[in-house]
């Protein structure tokens, strides 16, 4: 009788050699992967810029539906401005980004005569360019308009065109309506 015993510790020995990566197979999988994410890190950028836009956007919009309704809740003027840095005031600004206060408008100026008159704060936004045409929003006691801003656009800063923006408009009611831009095109708003 013949022993197979070389014979079946030589097959052991080459199946364990079988087992596991070469140094060259890791090289070449570590390179594909590192393509793989050469190429998909952009579009993670954009995704995440995108969102920050659509973010500052909805923020602002629920703003606005909130000083609308607590006007007519409240049957007084509230008004929406772009907010001093300590957020005690308005800013004389079109600079949005920077954050907002939403207050009630007690004598009717379009800005909060006491701290206590602040019913809503919003933090400045990070790499959001969000830009209205004036400094101020105010809603009558039955929720129309009453002055000043009557258009929004939300765009990523730094500028990307990958990302579209985004813009609030306010119509006569003081309803606010919410598009996405179209052509690309920040400077002539949502079209």
């Amino acid at each position: 009788m013949t022993s197979s015993f070389p014979l079946e510790m030589s097959r052991r020995g080459l199946r364990s050699r079988e087992s596991g990566f070469t140094a060259t197979e890791m090289m070449v999988a570590l390179a594909v992967a590192a393509i793989i994410t050469a190429v998909a890190f952009p579009s993670f950028q954009n995704t995440i810029s995108d969102q920050r836009v659509q973010s500052a956007s909805s923020d602002l919009y629920a703003s606005m539906i909130y000083a609308r309704s607590e006007a007519i809740k409240r049957n007084q003027y509230v008004a929406v401005c772009a907010k001093t840095d300590d957020g005690s005031g308005c800013q004389n600004s079109t600079d949005w980004a920077r954050g907002w206060i939403v207050f009630v408008d007690s004598d009717g100026d379009g800005y909060p005569a006491a701290v206590s008159d602040i019913l809503k704060r919003q933090d400045t936004i990070p790499s959001v360019t969000l830009t209205g045409t004036g400094s101020n929003v105010s809603y009558q006691r039955d929720g129309r308009l009453r002055a000043s801003v009557t258009s929004f656009v939300a765009s990523p800063s730094p500028a990307n065109t990958s990302v579209r923006a985004r813009c609030i408009n306010l119509d006569l009611s003081g309803r606010p309506k919410s598009v996405t831009d179209t052509d690309g095109n920040v400077a002539n708003g949502c079209q």
